[in-house]
């Protein structure tokens, strides 16, 4: 992530509503755009590509299908309710952004990094997670099903009962992060990493009850 802002370059504030419907009739990718406190709501979208572009305090509840985010940056803004079906995430921030009940279905989510977001009740369904950051974000009643993590860092994130379902947990450090009734499989959980007060909170998932 490094690199991320040498490629924000030549941005220019624009509608999104306008740019979305130019880029539906004409098959073209939008770019180096800024979208700033601009609303998309209760709208369906197909095979919209956006490239290095900035949403700032946007609100967006819309369903993308097979869409691309490529080199974005979401700040402040509300995705609550999104759906995002079969797209692709790479290179993304979100900074600061709600995403209640927002939903990642058979997604791929490729070098993004999250932070100060508020994922309650998001669902990741058979979705694909690479090489991503999470920081300081909260997860209350989320639900990764039948998801994969390859290389997850993260960081002071808590975690309330979220529900692994499927999702192989191993070689995820969550010893810097809060934990507490979480939903995971004796399969998933194995090889995932976590401090001594976690293991007791986990002791629980085998009915062990542990005394002081």
């Amino acid at each position: 992530m490094k690199d991320f802002f040498k490629s924000m370059t030549n941005i220019e504030i624009k509608k999104l509503e306008q740019e979305i419907k130019f880029s539906g009739e004409n098959e073209v990718d939008i770019c180096n755009a800024k979208f700033e406190s601009q609303n998309l709501e209760d709208s369906e979208y197909e095979n919209i590509e956006f490239k290095n572009s900035i949403f700032s305090n946007c609100k967006i509840s819309s369903k993308f299908n097979k869409s691309y985010f490529t080199y974005i940056i979401f700040e402040n803004c509300d995705l609550s309710n999104a759906v995002f079906y079969e797209s692709n995430f790479n290179h993304v921030i979100l900074n600061n952004c709600k995403l209640v009940g927002t939903v990642f279905d058979s997604v791929i989510i490729n070098n993004c990094k999250f932070e100060g977001c508020n994922l309650s009740y998001a669902n990741f369904y058979k979705s694909g997670i690479r090489d991503i950051e999470l920081y300081r974000n909260e997860f209350y009643d989320a639900t990764f099903n039948d998801s994969k993590f390859v290389k997850l860092i993260q960081n002071e994130n808590v975690f309330t009962k979220v529900q692994f379902i499927d999702t192989p947990l191993v070689g995820i450090d969550f010893s810097t992060s809060s934990i507490s009734g979480l939903t995971v499989g004796m399969k998933d959980i194995k090889g995932g990493i976590f401090n001594q007060f976690q293991a007791v909170e986990l002791s629980k998932l085998l009915g062990i009850v542990i005394k002081e």
